[in-house]
């Protein structure tokens, strides 16, 4: 087969054309970026099952087994793997400071590579070391990036976890995250106070009334607020930032004592034990459960405990929402205001539980639906 000398010259133009566009699909412009927009559709990931992988002998990234992940964020459920990830920066913007977040602070480890025109620079991060370590105090992994105009730089980060393993990267100029960083610290006081003293006042309710709903449901949101502050990395920045090891355990055990306070709390405002006595010993049962689960979590892997939580927590609130229903359409009106209430915390608990296992995608909605769904229930029943 022949080709004409212009045929040869299209050809070459042609794989010119396509050779570039790859590289720039490949390349983040820091210019075209937003402040705190997320980077995973731009970012691809390589599964290391057999953990055989190291910053030196990656493949190269043309290899097939670097994979796209077309969502804003790599969520990727609960998985033993080490998990690569590579973003390819340049920068034609006169902006040269950048921070690049990782917002999921429970994250167990984080080594990020960043490699400049002529250098190098990495850093170890991640829930197991101690906070003082990380580059920047803040309840997120956030790295310093210094990147000139019209220069380059690759990051691969390598993430290991027992937690579910979701991986939303942002980049930010420094002076609009410092920024930022203001107002949501705002908002998050406001909401862990006003949980605070929402307790309080069912503590005050109990010790007049002697009614012990008010207890039960004060535990609730007592147990929840920590596990949120943990959850968020609050905890870890500001109360336990030299206890890597008691931060690991945080989470399953305020989790579990959600459950189980919830458990008590939906057998005492319904009064199971008498109107339904078999619900009354299954809510008992899953009280077992998650005792044992939670005291367990010192010993078993996290990965284990916190799925047999989440597990547990579907029933537990299911059988709260059923039972309610069922009661308020025989007329008692306690139980009307508590299925409306408990409305809110289940679907954001089910918002919640369906990210973390990578059933659905993790967003702004589902990361603060727990939140929200919290505030409307506590004001709800407290009436």
């Amino acid at each position: 087969m022949k080709f004409s000398f212009q045929s040869l010259c299209l050809l070459t133009i042609m794989y010119v054309f396509i050779f570039f566009s790859a590289v720039s699909e490949a390349n983040i412009d820091l210019n075209d970026i937003r402040d705190g927009e997320l980077l995973g559709a731009y970012s691809r990931y390589l599964m290391d099952e057999s953990h055989k992988f190291d910053s030196s002998n990656l493949p190269p990234a043309s290899d097939k087994r670097w994979l796209s992940s077309q969502k804003e964020v790599t969520s990727l459920g609960y998985t033993k793997a080490n998990v690569w990830l590579r973003l390819d920066l340049e920068n034609t913007s006169e902006n040269e400071d950048w921070f690049l977040e990782v917002s999921y602070p429970v994250l167990d480890s984080v080594d990020v590579y960043v490699q400049y025109e002529n250098h190098k620079e990495v850093y170890h991060l991640g829930d197991r070391l101690l906070f003082k370590e990380r580059p920047l105090n803040h309840r997120n992994f956030v790295i310093p990036i210094t990147l000139p105009s019209n220069e380059a730089a690759n990051v691969t980060l390598k993430v290991q976890s027992g937690t579910s393993l979701q991986i939303p990267l942002k980049i930010w100029q420094q002076a609009e995250f410092h920024q930022l960083q203001q107002g949501n610290l705002m908002w998050q006081g406001v909401y862990f106070g006003f949980i605070m003293v929402m307790v309080f006042y069912n503590l005050c309710l109990f010790y007049y009334s002697r009614e012990h709903q008010y207890i039960y449901y004060a535990c609730v949101f007592a147990s929840f607020v920590c596990f949120q502050a943990t959850l968020s990395g609050f905890s870890y920045q500001f109360l336990w930032p030299s206890f890597p090891f008691w931060n690991e355990l945080a989470l399953p055990i305020f989790l579990g004592g959600i459950l189980l306070s919830e458990s008590l709390f939906i057998r005492s405002i319904l009064d199971l034990k008498n109107k339904a006595p078999n619900t009354a010993k299954f809510l008992g049962a899953c009280a077992v459960l998650t005792v044992i689960t939670t005291l367990a979590s010192i010993i078993i892997p996290y990965r284990i405990s916190i799925i047999i939580l989440i597990i547990l927590a579907l029933p537990i609130n299911l059988t709260g929402l059923i039972e309610g229903i069922k009661q308020w359409l025989e007329g008692n009106k306690i139980a009307q205001l508590f299925t409306i209430a408990w409305v809110g915390t289940l679907s954001g608990a089910i918002a919640l539980s369906l990210s973390k296992l990578g059933i659905i995608e993790r967003n702004l909605l589902t990361e603060n639906a727990l939140q929200l769904g919290s505030v409307i229930s506590v004001v709800w029943l407290s009436f």
